[in-house]
């Protein structure tokens, strides 16, 4: 793994890729092509420390990749400021687990984003898949991809600020959840019709209500967004345009 970076030093037109927190995901094993797709125009360092306000100072991007364990009461402070004052944030997270320490929803409901963390048991008599799926969508029928909790989603509804040529943009969405949104967020992009939950909103965006500025964005996905982002998803063609426009989105 590359040495850690000392962020204080000059953050400025940097993506922090945060690794305080037994992340899920790591960017050197699970997000190499992200991350080299990044380093092209971007510096972009990982973080294992306490987060501050150092950290954030002139950061463009701060990435949460799937946080287990739970934020100190002086990070979530430090969080929300800097989306206040106009930072950005890409939130990933998981599935529910009963064993799940981490606090990010509570960072996250101040925004009026609410991942559905119930649980329920589903029966899928058609390809007899029986699991605790926690709200998470499923695949109402084989296409593409063996696993049901591999969506392949061709008719999502995407924001308009994400697709503003309004083009047919595919996704894939693994072993994902849905969640709901209500304002100051708005929905990013829904399940479509072929899932199940129908429609149901898989992002979100959250809009600054003084300056109407889009400061925070958050993905509900256990391997769902992370996955998207890493080796075996990010090399299909299905996802590239999405991934393209998040990404230009957050960064703009």
């Amino acid at each position: 793994m590359a040495p850690v970076e000392d962020p204080s030093a000059d953050n400025k037109n940097t993506i922090v890729f945060n690794n305080s927190k037994r992340e899920l995901f790591k960017l050197n094993e699970n997000f190499k092509i992200f991350q080299r797709k990044l380093k092209i125009y971007w510096k972009v360092i990982i973080n294992k420390d306490e987060i501050s306000s150092q950290l954030l100072q002139n950061c463009t991007l701060l990435i949460l990749p799937g946080a287990q364990h739970p934020f100190e009461e002086g990070e979530l402070s430090c969080l929300k400021a800097f989306v206040k004052d106009g930072g950005r944030i890409l939130v990933l997270l998981s599935e529910s687990s009963h064993d799940d320490a981490s606090n990010t929803n509570i960072f996250l409901e101040e925004f009026g984003i609410v991942p559905n963390m119930g649980s329920s048991e589903i029966f899928i008599e058609l390809i007899r898949y029986r699991g605790d799926f926690s709200d998470s969508l499923i695949r109402t029928h084989y296409y593409k991809y063996f696993h049901p909790k591999e969506c392949f989603i061709g008719d999502s509804s995407i924001n308009t600020s994400l697709n503003r040529d309004k083009v047919n943009i595919n996704l894939v969405y693994p072993f994902g959840c849905t969640m709901n949104v209500s304002k100051p967020s708005v929905v990013a992009f829904t399940s479509g019709s072929a899932s199940f939950p129908v429609d149901r909103p898989l992002g979100a965006l959250y809009y600054d209500p003084a300056s109407g500025k889009c400061n925070a964005k958050a993905e509900a996905a256990r391997m769902g967004l992370d996955n998207s982002w890493n080796t075996r998803f990010c090399s299909t063609w299905r996802s590239s345009g999405f991934r393209f426009t998040l990404r230009s989105r957050l960064l703009s």
